[in-house]
C-alpha cells in the first residue's frame, strides 16, 4: 500500500470517528431531554394530581395499565424503570464520547512506524575482516516523527 492509500485510509478513519462523536453527542443530548421530561413527570405524580392527569400521562407515555387502582403506582414503576435505563445508556454513551475525543485530540498510532516516529532498518556493514550489523534509523514519512496522527495532520497533507 502505498502512502498516500495510506493516508486517504486513516483519514477516512478519523473522519468516520468524527462522524460517531458528533452523532454521540446529539444522542447524549436527545436523552437528557427525556431524562428532564421523565423526571417532571415523576415529581407531577409525586406531588399528586388528577386521576385525569394520570390517564394522560398513562396515554403520553404509551403504556396501559389494567388496574385503575393501580394505576398511579404502576407509572410510578415505569417512569423509575425508564430513568435509570436513560442514566445506564447516557454513562455509557459518555465513556464512548470521551473516548473517542481523546483519539480526535491526541490523534491515533501511526500504522507506519507503530507510533515510534521513526523507522529503522537492519544494514550490514563491512569493517576491514569483520561485519557489524547497524540500525539505520529514519523519521517517519506519514507522522514526521510525532508518531499520531490527527485529522488536521492528514487533511493538510494532500
Amino acid at each position: 500500500m502505498s502512502l498516500k492509500e495510506l493516508k486517504q485510509k486513516i483519514r477516512q478513519r478519523l473522519k468516520e470517528y468524527k462522524q460517531t462523536y458528533d452523532k454521540l453527542k446529539e444522542e447524549i443530548h436527545l436523552l437528557n431531554d427525556q431524562k428532564r421530561k421523565l423526571e417532571k413527570y415523576l415529581q407531577e405524580l409525586k406531588g399528586g394530581v388528577s386521576t385525569q392527569r394520570v390517564k394522560d400521562l398513562e396515554k403520553e407515555l404509551g403504556i396501559s395499565m389494567k388496574n385503575q387502582f393501580t394505576r398511579k403506582l404502576g407509572i410510578l414503576t415505569y417512569l423509575k424503570e425508564m430513568l435509570e435505563n436513560v442514566d445506564i445508556k447516557i454513562q455509557s454513551m459518555n465513556e464512548d464520547l470521551k473516548y473517542l475525543q481523546e483519539i480526535l485530540v491526541k490523534g491515533i498510532d501511526c500504522p507506519l512506524c507503530n507510533g515510534a516516529g521513526f523507522l529503522w532498518k537492519k544494514c550490514t556493514v563491512r569493517e576491514g575482516n569483520t561485519l557489524e550489523e547497524i540500525l539505520k534509523t529514519k523519521k517517519c514519512p506519514l507522522c514526521k516523527g510525532g508518531g499520531k496522527l490527527t485529522f488536521k495532520d492528514i487533511a493538510c497533507d494532500e
